[in-house]
């Protein structure tokens, strides 16, 4: 049975299906017909009774919430989420159950199945409910909004590395469906930043400052500066235009590094692509060269956070993917990649934190 995600940011301009994950189907339904968002009474996955959603929601603020938190200063706010708004507005509970659930199917192998269909279903359920609400954002249901971003923004990315019971999504296309969730996210705050901000989810965007005199590691600045002699070696064979944009977006690229490295904010690590060109995840999309081999590196900030459960592994499949695309075009990207993949082998043996 695939199930469709769909984000609907843009639906004033159209729908669509953003991503798609495909659970894997009992021998005896090979042959059934996908079906894309399927209407409450055609949901074919169920959610729980009430004591074992209270079990959930139990899970989500003891353990879930801390590999949510982007630093050492909001993790109370996510952890506090589900009574700040969920008691408002019961899609943003739906988001939650709908994490607290995948964590569960992701830290319990034995009970995979039962805790993937259950995060379907309240992923199903508060996306619908969700939809509703993006047609009239405002003042009152804009930090439920925010949340309820934030969460699916979190199940995409967990949900690509797939599982007994999930089919995994590629990584590239994955990011590909996070800008979308990204733009989203800007959309939501569009307007309401400042009631965001000054909420209870005030100390989200409290990030430390980083010292003025602050520079990235010694290794993070030698590959940033090879990328940036690499996107200048090619300006007599390509578009000064697109020169710009490879510069500007490794320019970005190395904030973000400082920012992790530096007061350990691994809300960049999930950002960076907001902070790019538009030209930029354009040319991802028509598998550029360059473009590749910068978000190759960008696999390397992704790195940072591989112990989160929900992020775990997905830097390294990133920089794995990438550099395969780019070994089958020319042997000569072979050297170009080394750094990052020798940082992914590192860490891949890794065991993720619950």
């Amino acid at each position: 049975m695939k199930r469709g995600l769909t984000c609907t940011y843009e639906q004033a301009k159209s729908t669509g299906t953003s991503s798609s994950y495909q659970v894997r189907s009992p021998p005896s339904d090979a042959h059934t017909p996908s079906r894309l968002a399927p209407d409450a009474e055609d949901e074919p996955h169920t959610g729980l009774n009430r004591h074992e959603e209270l079990c959930l929601v139990h899970h989500y603020t003891t353990s879930t919430h801390m590999g949510i938190s982007r630093h050492d200063g909001d993790s109370s706010i996510w952890q506090n989420m589900p009574f700040y708004d969920g008691m408002t507005y019961p899609f943003v509970l739906d988001a939650i159950l709908a994490v607290a659930a995948l964590h569960k199917a992701y830290i319990e192998p034995q009970n995979n199945g039962k805790y993937t269909s259950a995060c379907l279903f309240y992923q199903h359920v508060c996306m619908r409910a969700y939809s509703q609400q993006l047609t009239d954002i405002n003042h009152d249901n804009c930090h439920a909004m925010f949340a309820v971003s934030s969460l699916i923004n979190v199940l995409t990315i967990a949900m690509s590395r797939g599982s007994s019971s999930l089919v995994a999504t590629s990584p590239l296309e994955t990011l590909f469906t996070t800008f979308k969730l990204l733009r989203g996210i800007q959309v939501v705050l569009h307007g309401n930043f400042d009631t965001v901000r000054s909420a209870h989810y005030k100390e989200i965007f409290s990030v430390p400052d980083v010292p003025p005199d602050a520079v990235v590691s010694p290794e993070v600045a030698h590959a940033m500066k090879e990328l940036l002699r690499l996107a200048s070696d090619g300006t007599n064979e390509t578009e000064p235009d697109r020169v710009e944009v490879y510069k500007s977006s490794v320019e970005t690229l190395e904030k973000h590094f400082l920012e992790v490295e530096q007061v350990q904010n691994f809300g960049a690590v999930i950002a960076w692509p907001l902070a790019l060109h538009e030209t930029a995840t354009e040319l991802l999309r028509a598998r550029d060269p360059m473009m590749m081999l910068i978000f190759v590196h960008y696999g390397v900030l992704y790195l940072h956070i591989h112990e989160r459960w929900w992020a775990h592994n997905f830097g390294c499949r990133l920089i794995w993917e990438l550099s395969d695309c780019l070994h089958a075009l020319n042997a000569s990207w072979l050297p170009l990649t080394s750094w990052a993949r020798s940082k992914a082998a590192n860490v891949r043996a890794t065991p993720p934190a619950h």
